[in-house]
């Protein structure tokens, strides 16, 4: 006898803890390491509240995001969803002081710099002049300059081939 293969949405309320309407639904399955839930169905992505959304109110229109009020990644309430553009997910998100700006550590700052400005900067911008002119004339490789700097292989890659700016 075969099994009946389960729909999406009967996939989502399987691991979904619904609640009044103020409170948070939390979702109960896998969940990204920022607390985004997730399911993969039909060799497909996807994430918890962006398939509430669709479950409630119906399709995303292309370029929105689905966006939380109540700032909790892993709630799928729908009445604690908004859409709204990326720019407005981050002004969002810097309005409530989320994220790695808002880390007491950092001061507050909100503002998303580049170089050794940036609070989490490893290397000065002499620094990565320094690792492009060695780069350069030869005879360092990206293992030997993320060693002397002590950052990693992926970092110095991305200093070389410009990927990242200082």
């Amino acid at each position: 006898m075969a099994r009946k293969r389960m729909s999406l949405e009967e996939r989502f309320w399987k691991e979904a803890k619904p609640g009044d309407k103020d409170s948070c639904w939390e979702w109960m399955g896998a969940k990204t390491p920022a607390g985004y839930g997730h399911i993969n169905w039909n060799s497909t992505h996807y994430y918890t509240h962006r398939l509430s959304w669709m479950i409630h109110n119906g399709k995303i229109p292309k370029g929105m995001e689905v966006c939380h009020h109540c700032d909790n990644p892993g709630c799928v309430n729908p009445a604690h969803l908004f859409l709204g553009t990326h720019r407005d997910n981050m002004r969002d998100r810097d309005k409530k002081k989320r994220g790695i700006f808002s880390n007491p550590k950092f001061k507050g700052i909100i503002v998303h710099v580049r170089g050794e400005k940036s609070p989490v900067a490893k290397l000065t911008d002499r620094q990565v002049k320094e690792i492009r002119m060695l780069y350069a004339r030869g005879g360092w490789s990206y293992p030997k300059l993320a060693k002397r700097y002590k950052v990693s292989e992926q970092t110095i890659y991305r200093l070389i081939t410009l990927k990242s700016r200082a």
